[in-house]
């Protein structure tokens, strides 16, 4: 129970220093400490609210207790080694960099910041061992990199600076390399004649409609680039879509085009049943190429009165192909863009699967 009320006071602190009533957050560490005199993390804490008030001898203080409770505590030691720098004592924070080494060498951060601290009194052969061994644990670091070349141009060594520089521009090359991701998908649009493909494709890449029948003589290649944004990169996804002829009796044709395909668009016109049950032939088809790949069906022309078939129907055809389906519009725009965007985002987890 003391150990919980202790807890509590601590989040209680927390949330006043967040909230930047530090003197409040202040009271209730003390009152954590005085329950639990070895409680670690709220020195720690009261050291840091310190340092937010200026308070910095009392917060080299709390730091050294938390640190005196648990040796191993690196935070701590951190908060110690800023505290020290605003008093220019640079020796003892370059102490507290040595510490947190030998509990972790491999800390890259320790490192340079021990490197920096080195430079900043001049000792500049020492600093470079520090930037060489943060350099060793992380090849990549840009940090290191640039103080490391900022000590050998303190040295007047001109060369070896200049080579950390060229470092610097491959690692960021390689980065941007790496944070976006170019992808190329092939996309076939089928179904029967005018039912609304091309006019489907032009809605969506130049946002374009057309009233009159626009007929397709084989098949007609649109692209279309996508940049998707993830936490942790960017898709550059380019899709290459296939606007194929809907004209019967064209097979043979047709299989050249589905090859390579990655997926499918099902397209018929929900004012013409016979559109709609004609899918399977097309699905067949295109499975005969590619093997499966993934559909999605699309019930084109709703701005249209007179529909020949309702959702329930659609809906039975795509649920055996565990498919999306969509009501869409070229004239009105309708779920045009969903259905591409549908279509973009199961390739990308197929990719990534």
């Amino acid at each position: 129970m003391k150990d919980e009320n202790a807890i509590a006071f601590l989040n209680r602190g927390r949330f006043k220093a967040a909230s930047k009533k530090y003197e409040e957050a202040i009271k209730y560490y003390d009152k954590a400490i005085k329950l639990n005199p070895e409680y670690a993390e709220a020195y720690n804490e009261k050291g840091n609210t310190l340092l937010i008030l200026g308070k910095v001898d009392e917060a080299i203080t709390s730091f050294t207790k938390a640190t005196e409770i648990n040796e191993k505590y690196i935070t701590a030691w951190k908060g110690k080694e800023a505290a020290l720098l605003m008093q220019n004592k640079q020796e003892e924070a370059i102490g507290c960099c040595d510490t947190i080494i030998r509990i972790d060498p491999r800390n890259e951060e320790a490192w340079i910041t021990k490197g920096f601290l080195l430079s900043d009194i001049h000792r500049f052969d020492e600093a470079l061992k520090c930037f060489d061994r943060a350099i060793k644990i992380n090849p990549n670091s840009i940090d290191a990199l640039r103080k490391k070349g900022d000590a050998l141009l303190a040295l007047g060594r001109f060369d070896e600076e200049k080579k950390c520089n060229q470092s610097i521009e491959e690692i960021k090359k390689e980065d941007k390399m790496k944070k976006t991701k170019r992808i190329m998908k092939k996309i076939c649009l089928v179904g029967d004649p005018a039912v609304g493909k091309t006019s489907l494709i032009r809605r969506y890449v130049y946002d374009t409609f057309e009233d009159k029948y626009l007929y397709t003589i084989g098949a007609k290649i649109t692209k279309k680039i996508m940049n998707i944004k993830y936490p942790t990169h960017d898709v550059n996804l380019t899709l290459m879509i296939w606007d194929i002829e809907g004209q019967k009796g064209t097979g043979k044709v047709h299989s050249t085009y589905y090859k390579g395909a990655d997926a499918a668009i099902i397209v018929c016109d929900i004012t013409m049943k016979e559109t709609l049950e004609n899918i399977q032939n097309w699905i067949n088809a295109v499975f005969k190429v590619t093997a499966e790949i993934p559909l999605i069906f699309l019930a084109n022309k709703t701005e249209l009165p007179n529909k020949a078939f309702d959702e329930k129907e659609i809906k039975n055809i795509a649920s055996e192909f565990n498919a999306r389906y969509l009501f869409t519009s070229a004239k009105t725009g309708k779920n045009v863009e969903n259905a591409f965007i549908t279509v973009s985002k199961l390739l990308l987890e197929q990719t990534r699967n």
